[in-house]
């Protein structure tokens, strides 16, 4: 059953963390964990951008999550059961 890692990545500067040097380092954690991106949703106080990672199971979601934790640029990221998404 899929599950999902939810990660908040600070957008104070005008670039997208995906754009960003740490990029590329950010592209091979989620592809590693077998990961796809969803597009970016903005926070409520425009400060911030929530992006959702689906992955194929909840252990990978867990070990993604931690591993995003680890880069510059993202302020949380935590896994999520299917079942707890919208």
């Amino acid at each position: 059953m899929p599950a999902y890692v939810v990660a908040i990545f600070a957008s104070r500067t005008t670039r997208s963390p995906l754009q960003s040097p740490t990029s590329g380092t950010l592209k091979r954690v989620i592809a590693k964990h077998d990961g796809v991106l969803q597009p970016a949703q903005r926070g409520t106080q425009g400060d911030e951008a929530s992006h959702v990672i689906t992955v194929p199971d909840m252990a990978r979601a867990t070990a993604l999550a931690a591993a995003l934790r680890e880069i510059d640029g993202i302020e949380t990221a935590y896994a999520k059961p299917a079942e707890e998404l919208p």
